[in-house]
């Protein structure tokens, strides 16, 4: 069996932020709306655009983000990463991923550490070695 067959690569890592209400027990874009989900707008730290879906399911309705695009990767040295998510014209969040690669025995990229913040409070800090789910209560 090949050692590489199914070992880790950052292209795999993404994480999701499920935004809650200030209660924590139900979805922000639930009924009665206090948020509609066609109205989100993500964009990252060039100004650009970020496509994203919410599922049609609005009792869960998290925003995944992924992190590593298709541009040349930097290897060995820490990488800032930087969401801006309007969910109306006056409220917005962001959300700030810091990270830093290494190549693993495949030669593939892998997270060294993976530390994520919302609106500049840390929320996760690992080595992305999981699909981070979020829960985010928004008040």
């Amino acid at each position: 069996m090949d050692d590489c067959e199914g070992a880790r690569n950052a292209y795999e890592t993404s994480f999701s932020i499920q935004f809650l209400d200030a209660t924590g027990t139900r979805s922000i874009f639930s009924p009665p709306l206090s948020y509609t989900r066609d109205s989100v707008r993500i964009l990252d730290e060039q100004g650009k655009l970020v496509p994203h879906v919410l599922p049609t399911d609005l009792t869960y309705s998290a925003i995944d983000f992924s992190l590593l695009g298709y541009e040349d990767l930097v290897f060995e040295k820490p990488v800032t990463r930087q969401f801006v998510v309007y969910f109306t014209r006056t409220d917005q969040d962001t959300i700030r991923a810091e990270y830093e690669l290494l190549k693993n025995k495949c030669q593939d990229p892998d997270f060294k550490k993976l530390v994520i913040f919302y609106n500049s409070k840390k929320v996760q800090e690992g080595d992305g070695r999981y699909v981070v789910q979020l829960s985010i209560r928004k008040p």
